[in-house]
């Protein structure tokens, strides 16, 4: 992941300046740096293996910073590297480059491992948006609910806002019925298209707990729900979504 992970910094910094001009205007939340790397069954086995080799050996040197996996049973997994400001980019790519020009061989290695372990692979920078997002007080990168389901909303553009105002109706009625389980809502940050919204929710164990636990949601919602999604839709030009999980068996935590 290292050569992946240079390539991603090359776009946050190009970014950087203009998002030091805003660093003062509005409160830092949480970002992550996301590789979305497209596997097939075989490869996803391979990947796996690699990234487990690659998290021992940064455990082996204490580093740092905290890296996180995910994957769809449609074939993407989603490596996560999260920070809050943006010169924590510096940090990291410094502490990164000095780890790797440090260990010349095991950096040849350990990307030797990741060869032909994906068929493409992206970037992008996500922004957690905590008004609009459920997070359970015992949430942690370490432990949590695993399955997932994603979903990314296209947004007909000039109606962001507008679309913003319903999540948070939405959030409003799942409080409301006192439905605790985590649901993150996350904005791109310079990224090519800017009206996708992200959604995580972890509602259910299972795809077919997580579909029947939503049908009862949307019940429990009533005349208020229907008429939220019916303002929804007009505002959306599409949907996308995936099945998957969290794996923090192949996720790293620092242990300072």
């Amino acid at each position: 992941m290292k050569k992946l992970f240079t390539g991603l910094l090359i776009l946050a910094f190009v970014s950087l300046n203009f998002a030091t001009l805003h660093a003062q205007e509005t409160p830092q939340k949480p970002k992550y740096m996301v590789w979305e790397v497209q596997v097939n069954p075989i490869q996803l086995q391979k990947m796996q293996q690699a990234l487990k080799s690659q998290n021992a050996f940064l455990a082996e040197q204490n580093y740092p910073f905290a890296n996180l996996t995910q994957y769809t049973n449609d074939g993407y997994l989603w490596y996560s590297v999260p920070f809050t400001n943006y010169a924590d980019i510096d940090k990291i790519e410094a502490t990164s480059q000095k780890l790797w020009k440090e260990n010349g061989e095991k950096s040849k290695e350990l990307q030797a491992l990741f060869e032909e372990s994906f068929t493409s692979i992206a970037g992008l920078i996500l922004e957690l948006q905590p008004e609009l997002s459920i997070i359970p007080e015992q949430t942690s990168i370490r432990t949590g609910q695993k399955f997932r389901f994603f979903e990314q909303f296209h947004i007909k553009y000039g109606k962001e806002k507008e679309f913003e105002e319903l999540v948070k109706q939405y959030i409003s009625l799942r409080k409301k019925h006192g439905i605790e389980n985590g649901f993150y809502t996350l904005y791109p940050v310079f990224a090519p298209a800017m009206n996708v919204v992200y959604f995580i929710d972890e509602t259910g164990s299972g795809a077919a707990e997580h579909f029947s636990e939503n049908d009862k949601q949307w019940q429990m919602f009533g005349a208020e729900g229907e008429k939220l999604w019916n303002d929804v839709m007009p505002l959306i030009e599409k949907i996308v979504t995936h099945l998957g999980a969290v794996d923090y068996d192949v996720s790293y935590v620092p242990n300072n």
